[in-house]
């Protein structure tokens, strides 16, 4: 998930939040105007520029379509992963409950012959 940290009156947090509710990515939004203490630790980190972007122990500032583009991508491929590997679970537990009914073991009138 990413987080941005920014202020109401900042035009490339804006920016930047409709990039990412556009590719419907998930992301949570941290007002500094709310939390100046926040501000402050970004400050005393370097950061000049808002909006201050964390994703995957990376951040970055200002608007950076490219990063985002990254995120993006990073994102959506993790959510792909997880419904894939959920999908294959779903499908080997019904093989093995049809299985074990006998729904798809072969009858014997369809086994091939043996000459």
């Amino acid at each position: 998930m990413l987080i941005i940290y920014g202020t109401r009156g900042c035009a490339a947090c804006r920016l930047t939040e409709n990039v990412l509710r556009r590719a419907s990515a998930p992301f949570e939004v941290v007002d500094l105007e709310q939390f100046p203490a926040k501000a402050i630790e970004l400050r005393t980190a370097g950061y000049e520029a808002l909006p201050v972007v964390q994703h995957a122990g990376q951040s970055w500032s200002g608007f950076q379509p490219d990063r985002l583009r990254e995120a993006i991508a990073f994102g959506s491929a993790a959510r792909i992963g997880d419904r894939l590997g959920h999908a294959a679970w779903v499908a080997g537990v019904v093989m093995m409950v049809s299985y074990s009914m006998g729904v798809n073991r072969p009858r014997a009138s369809c086994r091939r012959r043996r000459w």
